[in-house]
Order: structure tokens, then C-alpha cells, then sequence
């Protein structure tokens, strides 16, 4: 019993882990964990590092693809507190854990762990707890890139009037992130505007940015921007006809999605409202032909 009550208790850990990981809130932005996360990040670092040694015996290192793919997905959803080899480490350890966990459990009811049934539990369980923090990752990306690409145009706008107004772009983009609210794309500003300082270019620290948010809209306006510094453009024309561009595509986006509306409704009209609407119109149609059948039967009327 008390293997079984360290196990629910890693097991309680782990995912909370990766819910508070993946969680988003209204005083948190998507690029910050918040502090119940941070606390079970170092609850469970000794299982994460150990899974990182165990990892990098194996050769998963910061240079191995898989590794960079669970780079690539952080980056995406905007979380930096974690790298490559610790999300590797925290999906083997949710996987490790709801495995033990499924295996226990059913062989208690089975009364035995050598039966395949609790080995096939466990092992459905294993591949759920390795793919489902890469799921809630990808979704949280698909999110964020869906913020941005909302908030882009009129970020664009409020640059160049500041541009307008005499700033360059790398003090108008200081500005505007010091007088903003919190959000995906002002930490993408503030990230750019580091890089900066850090004595990155501009067309590099764009370039980062735009590898960051992997929006193909974005990519565009960074090839703009790159176009007016080089050839001597003027930069606020040049973003304000960005910033229109996106701002159609923005629109033709939420057209697409109206659109779809009628589609999507059709499948619950159908299989949720049509069933039992049929059922109580054709019901007493039904109890009605019952009662007519009984009086007119075979044994209406005949007398023993």
C-alpha cells in the first residue's frame, strides 16, 4: 500500500505539473508559468533530472532532432522556463508514472500483474502520458499564434504613428512594450528588443522573432521591413501597408469561420435535437396504432 500511495502521489504531481504548465490565466501571460507551476517544476526535478542523465547516456542531447522539435514546440507556445531535454524528461516521467500507476491498479483487480491485460492498460497509458504534454503544447501554440495574429495589425499601427512621430523602430517598439498590457506579442517585442541590446541586427533579431511566432503573415512583414532599412524606405508606409494586409486577412479569417458556423451546427441539429424531437412527435402516433390494434384483434368481441 505504501508503494501504491507514492505512486498516486507522483502521479498527482505530474499532472499537475503539466496542467499548470499548459494552463493559461487572466494575471499570467502565455510566456510565464505561474507559481503553483514553478513549485511542482522543482517538486519533480529530481525524477526530470534524472530522466535528462538517463537521456543523454541514450544520446538524446541539445543536438539530437528530438530534442530540437521539443525546442521548436516550447518556443511556439511561448514557454522558456523549460528547454528541449526538460520536456523530454517531464513527457518520459508523466509516461513512466501513468504506466506503473495503470499496471498497479488493474493487476489489483486482476489479481495478478502477469496477466496481458494489465500490461496492455499500462502500455496504452505509457504512449497517453508520452504524447499528451506535447498535445496540450501544440494547442496552447496554436493559441498563442492565434493571439498574435489578431493583435499584430494594430501593433503595427501603433508603431508606425510612432515612427511618424519622430522615433525609430527599435525605440517606438521600446515604447510601445513599456506602455502595453501583457501579452504574447508585446513578450515577443520585449524578447527582440533584448536581442537588440544584446548586439543582435535588426534583420537577425526579426529573423528570431519571426522563427519564434512562425506565422506566415509575420514573415512578410519582416521581409518588409528588412526591404525599407536596406533600400532606405520609408518605414511608416511601409508598415502601414502591412498592417492592412493582415488587417484583410484577419477579416477573411473570421469570414471563413462564419461561414463554417451552419456546417458545424448541422451535426448536433441532427444527432441531438432531430432524435428526440421524432421521439415525441411519433410517440403518440405510435400508442395511438397500439390502442386501435388491441380493439380491433382477433379476440375483439368473441365471447367464451
Amino acid at each position: 500500500m505504501g508503494f501504491v500511495a507514492i505512486i498516486c502521489l507522483i502521479l498527482f504531481v505530474a499532472f499537475l505539473l503539466i496542467y499548470q504548465m499548459m494552463r493559461g490565466g487572466k494575471d499570467t501571460t502565455m510566456r510565464t508559468l505561474n507559481v503553483e507551476a514553478r513549485f511542482f517544476l522543482t517538486l519533480a526535478r529530481p525524477l526530470i533530472s534524472a530522466a535528462i542523465q538517463m537521456n543523454r547516456t541514450l544520446g538524446l542531447d541539445q543536438n539530437s532532432n528530438v530534442i530540437k522539435a521539443n525546442k521548436q514546440h516550447l518556443d511556439a507556445a511561448g514557454v522558456l522556463e523549460m528547454d528541449g531535454e526538460e520536456l523530454m524528461a517531464a513527457r518520459e516521467v508523466t509516461a513512466v508514472v501513468l504506466g506503473l500507476f495503470t499496471l498497479g491498479i488493474l493487476g489489483s483487480i486482476a489479481g495478478t500483474i502477469f496477466s496481458p491485460h494489465p500490461w496492455m492498460g499500462a502500455l496504452i497509458m505509457f504512449c497517453f502520458g508520452l504524447n499528451y504534454p506535447i498535445l496540450k503544447i501544440q494547442q496552447r501554440a496554436r493559441q498563442r499564434k492565434e493571439k498574435i495574429f489578431e493583435e499584430l495589425p494594430y501593433v503595427i499601427d501603433l508603431i508606425s504613428l510612432a515612427i511618424e512621430a519622430g522615433l525609430d523602430f527599435k525605440m517606438a517598439v521600446e515604447r510601445l512594450v513599456a506602455f502595453s498590457e501583457p501579452s504574447p506579442l508585446m513578450e515577443e517585442l520585449k524578447v527582440f528588443h533584448q536581442d537588440l541590446d544584446l548586439g543582435a541586427t535588426m534583420e537577425e533579431a526579426l529573423q528570431n522573432m519571426g522563427e519564434r511566432i512562425d506565422i506566415l503573415a509575420f514573415f512578410s512583414f519582416v521581409e518588409s521591413i528588412v526591404q525599407a532599412t536596406t533600400l532606405g524606405i520609408d518605414v511608416s508606409s511601409t508598415l502601414r501597408a502591412q498592417s492592412e494586409q493582415m488587417r484583410v486577412a484577419v477579416y477573411q479569417d473570421l469570414e471563413k469561420a462564419a461561414n463554417a458556423t451552419p456546417v458545424l451546427i448541422l451535426f448536433p441539429t441532427v444527432f441531438c435535437i432531430f432524435p428526440p424531437l421524432l421521439i415525441i412527435l411519433m410517440a403518440p402516433i405510435i400508442i395511438r396504432f397500439q390502442e386501435f390494434a388491441k380493439f380491433f384483434g382477433p379476440n375483439k368481441g368473441l365471447t367464451p
